[in-house]
This record gives C-alpha cells, structure tokens and sequence, in this order.
C-alpha cells in the first residue's frame, strides 16, 4: 500500500531540485509522493522499484489465471490435455512421435 505519511509539499522548482529529489528518492527507498494544494498529486519511484512492481503484477495475473482454470476445471469445463494435443496433431497434420 502507498504510504503517503512522506509527503513531500509542492515543489514549484521540482525541475531544478530534481537531482536533489534523485537523492532522497534513493534513500528512503520508497516512493515519494507530491502534493499539489494539498492533494496528492504524483508518486515518484525509482526505476528498479517499478520493474519490480510490474513483476509482482504479472506473477499476480498469473496466478488469477490459474486460479480461473482451475475452479473451471472442478466445475467439470474444459478437456483432457491430451484430446487437445490430439486434436492440433491433426489439424496440423503432426506425427504422433514428433
């Protein structure tokens, strides 16, 4: 969960202080949110923070997948893995011992 209690106030010169933003966006290793007018406006993260959060996403959407497939499964859906194999080696005219 964002934790917006490191608030930083508006930064009307954020271009100019952006190096300075760098520093503690690294040190605090969290993001840093940005208030305009009192109102969160912006978070700022650093780049191995995101890759990581969009890793967790995909990992979480897979997992909901499987999920799906499997109270699918238990609810008597789909068919044997190997009918479906069965049916592609002939649609795509391929040997059983390919």
């Amino acid at each position: 969960m964002l934790d917006t209690s490191q608030e930083i106030a508006a930064q009307p010169d954020l271009k100019r202080d952006a190096v300075e933003l760098i520093r503690e966006l690294k040190k605090a290793g969290q993001p840093i949110i940005i208030t305009i007018n009192g109102k969160v406006e912006l978070a700022v993260e650093d780049a191995p923070s995101v890759r990581k959060l969009l890793e967790l996403v995909d990992r979480l959407e897979t997992i909901k997948g499987i999920r799906a497939g499997l109270e699918e499964m238990k609810a008597g859906k789909g068919r044997p893995a190997e009918e479906l194999f069965e049916e592609l080696r002939q649609e795509f005219d391929i040997p059983r011992n390919a």
